[in-house]
């Protein structure tokens, strides 16, 4: 109940409290992938993973569920050859299909495959992170009118959008000579000391000198 509540540090007390051992088969594992989960959405990554090794090698019944999530943390630690295979295998999954096609899309964008991220994130043009995706993708692609769409059309829909899409926007606009809203967006993804700083700040400068 604590779990199915979002209650999970709670649920971790009670969980830590249970000899899981002394459950049968199915309601150990179903128990082990909870609190896995639970463990995950606390921030510890590691331990939660390592339960999901357990529950993916020794349950049929919950092997999917430990699969999505095992693959989600390795796709958040930036392992996407591990990831990738697996996320794969549940593009079509009921549950975890749109979730692992918005993270392989993701990983193709990292890996610069823009086109197989493209047109993955073009199936799903409802899905604020998609529309952001395959914005991105447009860029890579130097396609500035369409990622200059989509990019606006995220940055519009979104309380708080990535620097980088920002900063693509920013460029894409300055390539079709729309100065002053590229200059906007450019000034809003420099607000870090970064290099993406310096590049928004270099790009700022030309499209003020083209505006005179």
């Amino acid at each position: 109940v604590l779990y199915a509540d979002g209650m999970y540090d709670r649920a971790l007390e009670n969980y830590g409290k249970s000899d899981l051992e002394q459950l049968g088969d199915n309601e150990r594992d179903e128990a082990t992938l909870y609190k896995a989960i639970c463990l995950l959405k606390t921030g510890n990554t590691d331990e939660a993973y390592t339960l999901l090794t357990v529950v993916q090698a020794v349950s049929t019944q919950y092997e999917t569920d430990a699969r999505y999530y095992k693959a989600y943390i390795d796709y958040t630690y930036g392992r996407y050859d591990e990831a990738l295979p697996a996320l794969e295998t549940l593009k079509i999954h009921p549950l975890y299909g749109k979730e692992a096609d918005m993270y392989t899309a993701d990983i193709h964008l990292q890996q610069g495959h823009y086109k197989e991220a493209g047109e993955i994130a073009g199936d799903y043009p409802e899905v604020l992170e998609m529309k952001r995706i395959a914005g991105e993708a447009a860029y890579g692609l130097d396609d500035y009118a369409t990622a200059s769409r989509l990019l606006d059309e995220y940055v519009q829909t979104t309380e708080t959008p990535q620097r980088n899409a920002l900063y693509k926007l920013g460029i894409s606009q300055l390539k079709q000579g729309i100065c002053t809203q590229a200059a906007v967006n450019l000034t809003r993804s420099a607000d870090e000391r970064d290099v993406l700083a310096q590049n928004a700040y270099l790009h700022m400068g030309l499209a003020y000198l083209q505006l005179k």
